[in-house]
């Protein structure tokens, strides 16, 4: 787990060949591949693919290595596992899907690239929350943009009636 998190290619190798069991938890649910996903490590995320680990597996709370690279804003490791076929329209516990983290993790390219795979990820979650309102809150001004010049609706509230306008960027010109 913390050879995988930290990137530490030549320790993750070797302890491969020493038949370390890749697709072990630890108490949270986690696996090295979805921790190797969270820090970014696009060398180790490849050798653990190589290595045949489960590329979908989620936490306890429903969270998969592609949720963490997205949240974290890991565009290299999203496009390792989008060419290795993950599965880009899964919900964690919440009903928070890829695009909604990737509203976090401020990078435009991955929100670019997950709706250009599948242009059905601006659902809300669980609680009405939308990937634009997300957008919003964290105050990521070009994603905001490009959501709404993909027609993502900044009208419609979430389950306690709050719309994306009561975000950080209210101030701003939306349009």
């Amino acid at each position: 787990m913390n050879a995988c998190f930290g990137g530490h290619l030549a320790v993750v190798e070797r302890l491969i060949e020493r038949d370390v069991d890749i697709l072990n938890t630890d108490t949270n649910g986690d696996t090295p591949f979805s921790l190797a996903c969270l820090s970014g490590n696009t060398d180790v995320v490849k050798l653990l693919i190589e290595n045949k680990c489960d590329i979908h597996k989620p936490n306890n709370d429903g969270i998969t290595p592609l949720m963490n690279a997205c949240g974290k804003g890991h565009l290299s490791v999203v496009k390792v596992l989008m060419e290795n076929n993950v599965d880009i329209s899964t919900t964690d516990k919440e009903g928070n899907t890829p695009l909604y983290f990737s509203c976090s993790g401020g990078n435009i390219d991955i929100v670019n690239l997950l709706i250009d795979g599948d242009g059905n990820l601006m659902n809300p979650n669980y609680n009405g929350q939308t990937p634009l309102m997300n957008a919003c809150s964290k105050g990521y001004l070009p994603i905001v943009k490009f959501l709404i010049g993909r027609g993502a609706d900044i009208e419609n509230g979430d389950n306690h009636g709050q719309t994306p306008i009561f975000g950080r960027v209210s101030e701003v010109t939306l349009m």
